[in-house]
């Protein structure tokens, strides 16, 4: 029924890019000097980041409120079964994994043909 379009625009957007071999993850804010965090899990940071935005507006027809958007790559797989997840055979240049939180966004109504703005 809703289609969801978000943005980097808003106070509390933020990306956020992790290595699974160095288990490091580097968080961009706008304006702000990137924020290291060393020796940490992407998968439990996300859940816990997840956890402290919700949010309820009654006057919503959805109780979506923003989130995370992005890739998890294939490496994480090292992540689970409690971090004794199969190794890697191969490393990546690029991030292991790339998410952008995005706390602005519009929601589309495809049923009511009504947007929102959020």
């Amino acid at each position: 029924q809703f289609s969801f379009m978000g943005g980097s625009c808003g106070p509390l957007a933020y990306q956020l890019q992790y290595n699974v071999q160095t288990r490091g993850m580097d968080i961009f804010r706008r304006g702000q000097p990137v924020e290291h965090v060393p020796c940490c899990d992407v998968l439990s940071f996300v859940k816990e980041q997840l956890a402290l935005a919700s949010a309820d507006n009654p006057e919503l027809p959805f109780d979506f409120c923003g989130g995370f958007v992005g890739y998890l790559g294939y490496e994480l797989k090292e992540l689970c079964q409690d971090g004794e997840g199969t190794r890697n055979k191969h490393v990546s240049p690029h991030p292991d994994s790339c998410l952008l939180f995005a706390d602005r966004f519009v929601a589309w109504d495809h049923e009511r043909s009504q947007c929102f703005v959020v």
